[in-house]
């Protein structure tokens, strides 16, 4: 274990420029709280506002990939930890934190949108009327497929 402790000091595992896991845990930090007081202030947010932070959810989207899970993507991020970036138990947070985040802003420009609205109150009474059917598998597959 002290060999590769060596090599993740000298940064020869992967030859890589780790985000410093600091600057990651400050970043899981201010998302929370994002997260947590944007359903409070949201409108009272001028729409500028409102756009950069759709903007930004729009790029952490586009970035975030599912995490592997196997082993050998726990002992990468073991090695990673030891080179002093970020544990995989850091970036499984970063992940699920950044997706709560998206969600979040995502759930609320949708209440703005007063036709979203409209549909799906339409859909809640249609349900509850009975009006409505359940997806057949074959249009679940034509609505995930495009």
């Amino acid at each position: 274990m002290s060999e590769m402790a060596n090599l993740a000091e000298e940064r020869r595992i992967l030859n890589l420029n780790l985000l410093p896991r600091k600057v990651l845990l400050d970043s899981i930090s201010m998302l929370e709280e994002l997260t947590r007081e944007l359903p409070e202030v949201w409108d009272d947010l001028p729409p500028e506002t409102k756009g950069r932070l759709y903007r930004l959810a729009n790029t952490i989207a586009d970035s975030l990939l599912p995490l592997p899970t196997t082993l050998k993507a726990k002992l990468l991020g073991f090695s990673f930890y030891l080179a002093g970036g970020p544990s995989w138990y850091d970036l499984n947070n970063y992940h699920r934190t950044a997706t709560a985040f998206v969600d979040e802003v995502y759930s609320l420009i949708e209440r703005d949108e007063p036709a979203y609205m409209r549909l799906l109150e339409e859909g809640i009474h249609a349900a509850m009327e009975g009006r409505s059917v359940p997806l057949a598998e074959s249009h679940l597959k034509k609505f995930l497929e495009g």
